[in-house]
């Protein structure tokens, strides 16, 4: 250790010629040097600095206190190295001092470069020494801190190998420490190939955090199911790897137990809507063995237009039966099928070109039941009453989205409604319906009579 300005050493010495000589020998050296005469100096000194590194005590010190009771009550007190400094009449006290926490003894004597070394050594020691401690002292905290813990702490080598290990990690496979200390990830993990793990040992000095579900294989035989998160730490002055893996056993088992409640309420809700498709298609069948017995053509209309408003919801329950999702469905998915169930209904089916031009759309379930039913009555319209004199005619249905809005654009090239039909005002039951729907669903409709009639609808999402 090289001297310096900052390190200074306490010189107790009732002998002038003695302080003095020790003194310049001191700051020669490049050492601080604090003097005092007596042991009361001595406290005075230490209890007003806290920059003492050394003591150096005259061990036949006799001004007020003598030098082996002296450096019994500075080694009690003060952690600082302490040297005795020893003159021919102090050598017999030597044998009383032996029990005394001391860095060695300097005869007045001693030459000067043996009297620095010895006092640089001393220094050294005392640093080393208190280093380890705090060492110690930090291991211990480490130890307890990773014990107390419910979770099992690896620290891991980069060549895959245990390094260190807590009792929860013991505990939890049930092996020795002798055992772990012998093993790595590979030999524990029932989940990952040992190419796996490699592969995450490598690639951790460039993630720095790995966050990841494996499990362990207990010495029992027993999996158990553990989330793992590791990140690279100094451990005894080297780079590792610390995991901290927890047993996600219980989170497993509820999470099978969630899985298997959707999966039971999927399949009810699944039954629920066939029994619904099943039970309308009955009503729907009874209303057009009614209609054929009706005794006029307009009642026989009213129970068929009935039958055709329930095609559409046993389309979209039949598409809710067979999707993956109770609450969603696809516009385009739904509408096509629609489209043509309703129009084959109808004699003149044959007869009727359609063009369907859908994007693959999203929406709620409530909101396509509602579109259903107007593209029904618009279908229905247009079916009875816009080609009553061609032998052909095309149905046109679009739907897109810009932004926040969908846009449905539905067309046929039939005789048109009146220029004058004001759906605010209008008398017809299907009409009546699409304009309240619209209205229901916070659209907006308008109406184009030229050259057939056009139909535009746009609903915020």
């Amino acid at each position: 250790m090289a001297a310096s300005a900052n390190t200074i050493i306490l010189l107790i010495e009732d002998h002038p010629a003695i302080a003095r000589q020790k003194k310049d020998i001191l700051i020669k050296a490049g050492f601080g040097v604090k003097f005092a005469g007596s042991f009361s100096s001595a406290l005075s000194m230490l209890k007003e600095s806290q920059d003492i590194s050394l003591i150096l005590l005259d061990i036949n010190l006799s001004n007020g206190c003598d030098g082996i009771s002296a450096a019994e009550h500075l080694t009690e007190e003060y952690e600082k190295p302490l040297i005795f400094l020893v003159s021919s009449q102090g050598i017999p006290k030597v044998p009383k001092s032996r029990d005394i926490q001391s860095y060695g003894y300097l005869s007045t004597d001693s030459p000067e470069a043996l009297f620095i070394a010895s006092i640089q050594t001393a220094l050294r020691l005392f640093i080393q020494e208190k280093t380890e401690k705090e060492h110690g002292e930090d291991s211990e905290n480490y130890r307890s801190i990773i014990n107390a813990m419910n979770e099992s702490v690896w620290v891991i080598s980069y060549d895959g190998s245990f390094i260190d290990f807590n009792d929860t990690a013991v505990r939890q496979l049930g092996y020795s420490r002798e055992n772990l200390s012998t093993m790595g990830p590979s030999d524990i993990d029932a989940s990952m190939s040992a190419e796996r793990i490699h592969y995450l040992l490598e690639h951790m000095a460039d993630e720095k955090t790995q966050f990841f579900e494996t499990s362990h294989k207990a010495r029992s035989g027993r999996v158990i199911p553990v989330e793992i998160c590791s990140t690279i730490v100094m451990y005894r002055g080297q780079q590792a790897i610390l995991s901290i893996a927890r047993d996600i056993t219980e989170r497993k088992k509820a999470e099978e137990q969630i899985s298997s409640l959707l999966q039971e309420k999927e399949l009810l809700l699944k039954e629920t809507h066939h029994r619904i498709k099943n039970n309308m298609g009955v009503i729907r069948s009874l209303l057009s063995i009614q209609s054929r017995s009706a005794p006029d053509i307009s009642c026989q209309d009213i129970l068929l237009d009935a039958a055709n408003r329930l095609q559409g919801m046993m389309v979209l329950y039949d598409k809710l039966y067979r999707s993956r999702s109770f609450t969603e469905l696809s516009i385009k998915n739904f509408l096509t099928s629609l489209i043509k169930e309703v129009i084959a209904q109808y004699p003149s089916a044959h007869r009727i070109k359609t063009e369907i031009a859908l994007e693959d759309i999203t929406l709620d379930t409530k909101l396509l039941s509602t579109i259903g039913i107007m593209i029904s009555e618009m279908l229905t319209n247009s079916m009875k009453y816009a080609f009553p004199q061609k032998t052909s005619g095309t149905i046109s249905v679009q739907a897109y989205r810009q932004n926040n809005t969908v846009s449905l654009v539905y067309a046929d090239d039939g005789i048109g409604l009146p220029e004058d039909t004001d759906l605010d005002e209008t008398s017809t039951f299907g009409l009546e319906l699409i304009h309240l729907l619209t209205k229901q669903i916070d659209g907006t409709l308008s109406i184009d009579c030229t050259g057939g009639t056009r139909y535009i609808l746009e609903i915020g999402i």
